[in-house]
C-alpha cells in the first residue's frame, strides 16, 4: 500500500498499524497512485494507494487516470473532511466524487468507521471484476472525533 499520511486518514492509518498492514510512504500522491498502478501490472493483484483530502487527492488524479486507462485493478483510499463541517469551508473541502467518477469504475463514500470492511470488500470486488477496474473509496467520518 502506497501513500502519504494526513489528518483526514488518521483512523485508517491507525487500522493499518493495528492490523500490521505494511505501507510504503512516498513523497507525492501522484507517485502513490502510479506505484499502486505498477504493483497491479507486475503482480496481477490490485494495487492500493491512500491519499489525503483536497490537494492530496488532486495530486493523485494523474496516476488514477493512468490506471483507469490501462484497466489496472486499483483501489484508492481517500480521506475527506467530517460531514458536520460540510459547506463551512472545512480544511481541504472539495467535491472529490464529482472529480473522480468519470475515471473510476466504482466510487463511494463511507460515513461510518464500522462499515469500512464492507466498503473495502465492494471496492476490491469492483477492482478485480473485468473492464475498467478502478475503485475509489472516500472515508468521510460523521464527526471529527
Amino acid at each position: 500500500m502506497f501513500g502519504i499520511s494526513g489528518g483526514h486518514l488518521e483512523a485508517i492509518l491507525d487500522g493499518f498499524t493495528q492490523y500490521k498492514i505494511r505501507t510504503i510512504d512516498v513523497r507525492h500522491e501522484q507517485a502513490a497512485a502510479m506505484m499502486a498502478h505498477a504493483w497491479s501490472v507486475y503482480t496481477g493483484q490490485p494495487g492500493v494507494c491512500f491519499l489525503t483530502a483536497g490537494p492530496g487527492f488532486t495530486n493523485g488524479i494523474t496516476g488514477i487516470a493512468n490506471a483507469y486507462l490501462d484497466n489496472a485493478p486499483l483501489v484508492v483510499l481517500c480521506g475527506k473532511h467530517p460531514l458536520k463541517e460540510d459547506l463551512k469551508g472545512a480544511l481541504q473541502e472539495m467535491n472529490q466524487m464529482d472529480v473522480v467518477k468519470p475515471i473510476t469504475k466504482w466510487a463511494a463514500t463511507c460515513y461510518e468507521t464500522k462499515r469500512i470492511p464492507e466498503y473495502l470488500a465492494i471496492a476490491f470486488r469492483q477492482a478485480t471484476s473485468g473492464g475498467q477496474a478502478l475503485s475509489l473509496l472516500d472515508y468521510r467520518p460523521i464527526s471529527s472525533a
